[in-house]
């Protein structure tokens, strides 16, 4: 009974500990809104906010990464975002998955991800380019990944993904499965260490 019970501790204990690394965006894989498979314009995309340009909430076949459907662009300066809490001085993961089909290869034309750091107001305080998808591999889905450091004054986050190129910039491509998560604190990773090296110990004991 004592076993169970310490095992029960240590299983809650780690929920706490990890459940800080889950998925910060309710929306990550563009799966929820309203007007999937149409023009990004006339969609609403839950909890994302489609701020410029045109594109598509695609469903194309080959070319959706998690689910059901992906975000196509096909011109330069448009962009879309998903904000969410955090905390100042605590480290985020951030993350997505890019596409260029064949059919519409990039030329002269990327998707850029960022992480942007708000004040209440929404006012930016500090931002940081976590990635850039180039034009030259096709047909795979590649991930952009890298980590940010909230700022002093930080209220909310923002995850942020454009796209971008120069005077003869063609092509389409597609993201999808966009995630943002808590890097844990080391001080709480240590207790956990502390507390799983103490549960084997008194499995130990009980042996004997």
């Amino acid at each position: 009974m004592k076993k169970t019970g310490t095992w029960i501790g240590m299983a809650v204990f780690a929920g706490m500990v990890f459940s800080a690394s889950g998925d910060l965006l309710t929306n990550p894989s563009f799966e929820l809104g309203t007007g999937q498979g149409g023009a990004l314009q006339d969609a609403s995309v839950t909890d994302w906010v489609n701020y410029a340009g045109i594109g598509w909430w695609a469903s194309d076949a080959g070319a959706v990464y998690d689910g059901t459907y992906a975000i196509k662009r096909w011109d330069n300066d448009t962009g879309i975002y998903s904000d969410f809490s955090a905390t100042p001085g605590i480290t985020y993961n951030f993350s997505l998955w890019c596409y260029d089909d064949n059919s519409q290869p990039l030329v002269d034309r990327h998707v850029e991800l960022k992480a942007e750091w708000l004040d209440a107001g929404y006012g930016q305080l500090g931002s940081t380019v976590i990635g850039q998808f180039n034009a030259g591999t096709v047909d795979t889905w590649t991930q952009l990944s890298g980590q940010s450091e909230a700022v002093a004054g930080t209220v909310h986050g923002r995850i942020v993904i454009t796209t971008a190129g120069g005077a003869s910039a063609s092509g389409a491509v597609y993201y999808d499965l966009a995630s943002v998560t808590q890097v844990p604190e080391p001080n709480v990773l240590a207790l956990f260490g502390i507390g799983l090296a103490a549960v084997t110990l008194f499995r130990r004991k009980m042996r004997r």
